[in-house]
């Protein structure tokens, strides 16, 4: 196969590769943060081409022969070729961290870990949300994110296009509990960027990949720990690169992208500021029913199924201590009332499951 690199990007790879020679996974050369330099970016085009690169530089040391994304699991934190992997990947994330507009992520965009989620759903509603949230973090998580100027409490529309990203061909009859995060951004992207993962629904434990999670865990007990991006393959260095992984580091980023909804942001440093459940069950919506009504037929489905509902588990979580519970319904265009909120707690049935 043979692929057309046009001059303009041999020039600017002949250049890197004569200015940034390469040593242990980085530049020797410092200039910007640290060891991770980096040259004069002519654009934001220019910045992102170099973050992916670096991205694939990592695929290509940790999996040579690998030619897909990958990098869920920690490397091995142990040996020294787990601690130049480890560089390797912190790279892009540097980058992104330095030119990124941090103002905007702050101010201006909602952050949203949804509870239940990759298989967990059924889990939730048998025993509820885990506790291990409430005490807030320094261990960054993944979540959504979408464009709100109201970040603590996005509208319907806002939430929807969370929801709708997750249901993209059916997102009636839908919902989903969300975490609403404040706390410092440190990666965006509108891909799966697949970043480390801290739990180990993907390896069983006591594997070989659990096993370095946990002794990633050990290494990084006082910091909390981190999640960057994995390794990529596959750049032409084109805008088709651009298009495949499409970085995001500001409003102009997000108003491009053809939905509302940031794929993958990583968080850092986070509180939890409220807990949402956004919902678009027209059967159940207050725009037409009674809370007493609604509490009914939930009552009835849980007893039946015998587990909870979503909002039995939205109740529970409240009672363990999760902060400010609301309810967003789409099909009525608004979020509950506080009062319609606690109404509808008193009439839920609670019981063992």
């Amino acid at each position: 196969m043979i692929i057309e690199i046009k001059k303009k990007y041999l020039l600017k790879l002949i250049k890197e590769a004569l200015e940034f020679p390469i040593k242990g996974g980085y530049a020797q050369h410092k200039k910007g943060i640290g060891s991770f330099a980096h040259p004069d970016f002519e654009g934001k085009d220019d910045i992102k081409h170099f973050m992916l690169k670096k991205m694939q530089d990592y695929g290509k040391r940790a999996a040579p022969d690998y030619q897909y994304q990958f990098g869920t699991g920690y490397e091995d934190y142990g040996t020294e070729e787990g601690r130049t992997l480890k560089d390797y990947r912190k790279y892009s994330k540097v980058l992104w961290n330095k030119f990124a507009d941090h103002n905007f992520f702050k101010s201006n965009v909602a952050k949203l870990h949804q509870v239940g989620y990759a298989g967990g759903a059924k889990k939730m509603r048998m025993q509820g949300i885990s506790k291990k949230y409430l005490s807030g973090g320094k261990t960054e998580l993944s979540v959504w994110g979408t464009k709100s100027n109201s970040p603590l409490k996005p509208s319907h529309d806002e939430l929807f296009e969370i929801m709708a990203g997750a249901y993209p061909n059916q997102a009636v009859n839908q919902g989903g509990i969300y975490l609403i995060l404040d706390g410092r951004i440190t990666w965006a992207g509108d891909f799966d960027a697949f970043t480390e993962e801290l739990t180990t629904h993907r390896s069983t434990e006591g594997s070989e990949s659990d096993v370095k999670r946990q002794a990633a865990k050990t290494a990084t007990a006082s910091s909390g720990m981190p999640k960057r991006p994995g390794g990529i393959r596959g750049l032409v260095s084109g805008a088709d690169d651009l298009k495949d992984y499409p970085i995001v580091l500001d409003a102009e980023d997000v108003d491009a992208m053809p939905d509302g909804r940031i794929e993958e942001m990583v968080i850092d440093n986070w509180k939890i500021k409220g807990i949402v459940y956004f919902y678009n069950w027209p059967a159940l919506t207050i725009k037409n029913k009674t809370v007493e009504a609604i509490a009914k037929r939930l009552n009835v489905r849980r007893k039946s199924r015998k587990m909870m509902t979503d909002f039995h588990v939205l109740q529970r979580a409240h009672a363990d201590g999760y902060p400010n519970p609301l309810i967003c319904d789409y099909a009525a265009g608004r979020y509950w009332t506080d009062q319609e909120v606690n109404e509808l707690f008193s009439l839920l049935d609670v019981g063992a499951y």
